[in-house]
């Protein structure tokens, strides 16, 4: 994590930045030992000079379920082959998802590079295992995702963290619907 001072990305006076231990149980609802399931915003970078620093600001556009893997530090999100998520990571590699916290009290982004996996060719190929183990939504009858990602073509996005961050707003801040600063 990155120091507390002001200079240090621009934080206001009372918020608290999350340990990384924070952000990382934060970024999702606990699902197992090491692994989260979460809903967040996802914004796609042509290279990681381009992102900057997560500043804060309200959050727009449609949310995203992902799967958050703490120890291994990947976001996974599944998506068809043709669809708008995969031509956008094609040609702007780099991620960040971020999630607002309960009730606006903190928010968490994670950043890095986006991996695309190879299309699902066959039901309860690679790509099907991966979604059944590791994404909440995917849950309930094996054959039918199975049969699902095929049809779909199914890739997954692997987003690799490389940074994780988040912020804590002013206790004082609380009780107000949204934070000053947005």
């Amino acid at each position: 994590m990155e120091s507390n001072d002001a200079d240090a990305g621009g934080f206001r006076d009372g918020a608290r930045l999350l340990t990384e231990e924070e952000a990382c149980q934060w970024f999702g609802f606990r699902r197992g030992f090491d692994l989260y399931d979460g809903m967040g915003h996802l914004f796609a970078y042509a290279d990681p000079d381009e992102m900057g620093r997560f500043p804060g600001h309200a959050l727009w556009g449609r949310l995203t379920s992902y799967s958050w893997d703490a120890r291994d530090r990947i976001v996974r999100l599944l998506a068809d082959q043709d669809g708008e998520l995969v031509r956008r990571f094609q040609a702007k590699p780099w991620a960040r998802m971020v999630k607002g916290g309960e009730e606006n009290r903190f928010w968490v982004a994670a950043d890095g590079h986006v991996e695309i996996s190879e299309p699902c060719r066959e039901p309860g190929d690679e790509v099907g295992q991966e979604a059944w183990k590791y994404l909440w939504f995917s849950k309930g009858d094996q054959e039918e995702l199975f049969r699902r990602t095929a049809e779909r073509q199914s890739v997954m996005l692997r987003l690799r963290v490389t940074r994780l961050y988040g912020e804590m707003r002013p206790k004082d801040e609380w009780e107000e619907p949204e934070p000053r600063y947005w």
